[in-house]
């Protein structure tokens, strides 16, 4: 009798610890280690934090004019029925998005020789940011693009240029260093990708993640870059650190 009842005191503080454990995990970690892909982590934790503050809402946790900052300052956005093109060659990235992006907004483009030949593309030194803003202002007269060069002064305009664009349906195309991208893998190459959606808010509690499609197919281990893929903010600044923004 003695022993049955040391067993169950056992099974009852093993219990008990772990339920300590589960409680301790953050929501992020529990998230990472009990759900599958990456595609299912994400959409848990969107899942997780809509419950979250729609329970603050429903309880009185939060002020309305708190909940309405946070709604208004996005939550998810994106340009829903982006085209996506691989590029013809390995240099032309640049005439890629440029027709993405004119097909977009415009509703046709031209062909991806048309844009490279006005451009000036070449195998040897790509397309240059200041002759890809010049063709997306030549190109359409729905939006009026500039560019900026991204570092420790002002990564901040990452996430506002990206969130208000997508917010007035348009395209921002990024002057990427692929090395912090999550597919590329640590390869780190010259390239524009062109961001198309973000998730998040000006909560610093709620990790922020950027859509972009991309027009090169190749595979580092992580899946194939072609397509619309979603990165989190410090990666896309990351990629932009030094480089280009135009928008």
């Amino acid at each position: 009798m003695r022993r049955k009842c040391l067993f169950m005191l056992l099974v009852l503080v093993i219990g008990l610890f772990n339920s300590l454990a589960i409680k301790g995990e953050s929501d992020n970690d529990y998230i990472i280690s009990n759900q599958g892909n990456y595609l299912e982590i994400k959409q848990n934790r969107h899942d997780k934090l809509v419950r979250d503050y729609e329970t603050m809402r429903l309880l009185g946790d939060l002020p309305i004019s708190e909940i309405e900052s946070l709604v208004s300052d996005g939550r998810r956005g994106y340009l829903s029925g982006y085209p996506n093109y691989q590029q013809s060659y390995g240099y032309y990235c640049g005439p890629a998005n440029i027709k993405q992006a004119i097909q977009y907004i415009n509703g046709s483009s031209l062909s991806q020789d048309a844009y490279a030949n006005h451009m000036g593309t070449s195998s040897s030194s790509g397309t240059y940011v200041y002759k890809m803003k010049n063709e997306m202002n030549y190109r359409q007269s729905t939006f009026t693009y500039t560019y900026q060069l991204i570092d420790t002064s002002n990564t901040n305009l990452v996430w506002t240029a990206i969130l208000q664009n997508t917010l007035n349906n348009k395209p921002t195309i990024l002057h990427a260093n692929t090395g912090s991208l999550y597919l590329y893998n640590g390869t780190s190459l010259g390239h524009y990708i062109t961001a198309i959606g973000f998730f998040g808010m000006n909560d610093t509690s709620v990790e922020k993640e950027i859509d972009y499609i991309d027009t090169y197919s190749n595979n580092y281990g992580r899946g194939t870059t072609l397509g619309m893929h979603t990165d989190t903010l410090s990666n896309i600044e990351a990629s932009l650190m030094n480089r280009y923004i135009i928008y």
